[in-house]
């Protein structure tokens, strides 16, 4: 199995805490994407890696998508 990038592992982890805060489910997330729950829960927790999925995650959730730079203040 492929390793993953530690910025792709670092959105994993944004990814979890985000969903605890917005209430926002794997299998709600699924619905939305119009996905199985068990494809977003896979790319959420780091074990597929999906671009198109992870931006669509990322969108519904509000966090920043893997590569993308923060601003400094």
């Amino acid at each position: 199995m492929e390793r993953l990038s530690k910025e792709y592992l670092d959105w994993s982890i944004d990814a979890q805490k985000a969903q605890i805060d917005t209430g926002w489910t794997n299998a709600k997330i699924a619905a939305e994407m119009g996905q199985s729950r068990q494809y977003i829960t896979a790319v959420v927790n780091g074990r597929k890696e999906s671009r198109l999925a992870i931006v669509k995650i990322s969108r519904l959730l509000g966090i920043e998508k893997p590569g993308v730079k923060k601003k400094s203040p």
